[in-house]
């Protein structure tokens, strides 16, 4: 009897330990994420060379998208309604945000969004394997 309450205080020990280790690494690709996220925003700021209020502005929008982008993932929709709606508030959010730039600035704006376009297009037509480092998705561990 006190070797099997040994074995499973062990194995509850082992499953905790190997828990808290995956917690630490999303963690980690999180806040990875996160910094590679706010680099890309910061570029963005400077090539379209907003002023203080501008990034403000920008940042609020931001805000207000992940608030609402949050309560629509807490609601109960098909998976075609939950696109249309993330659809509208990405247009909302796209349409706030040219509307705070000046002329030169939507000029900037809309050839970022075309590069950014253009180098998603490199990658259309091949299997997901085909891709540099990336594994066929039938392929890939799921945890």
């Amino acid at each position: 009897m006190k070797k099997l309450i040994t074995c499973s205080l062990i194995l509850a020990g082992l499953a905790f330990s190997a828990q808290a280790q995956e917690t630490r690494e999303q963690a980690q690709k999180r806040t990875e994420r996160q910094e590679k996220m706010e680099k890309a925003r910061a570029e963005k700021h400077e090539k379209l060379n907003l002023n203080e209020e501008q990034k403000r502005q920008m940042e609020a929008i931001r805000q207000d998208y992940k608030t609402k982008f949050e309560q629509l993932r807490n609601t109960k929709l098909t998976q075609e309604e939950f696109r249309a709606r993330h659809k509208a508030l990405l247009e909302e959010r796209k349409t706030r945000m040219r509307n705070i730039l000046n002329e030169d600035q939507r000029k900037q704006f809309d050839e970022m969004k075309a590069d950014r376009k253009g180098k998603k297009g490199k990658f259309e037509g091949k299997k997901r394997g085909q891709m540099k480092g990336k594994a066929p998705k039938d392929e890939m561990i799921r945890n």
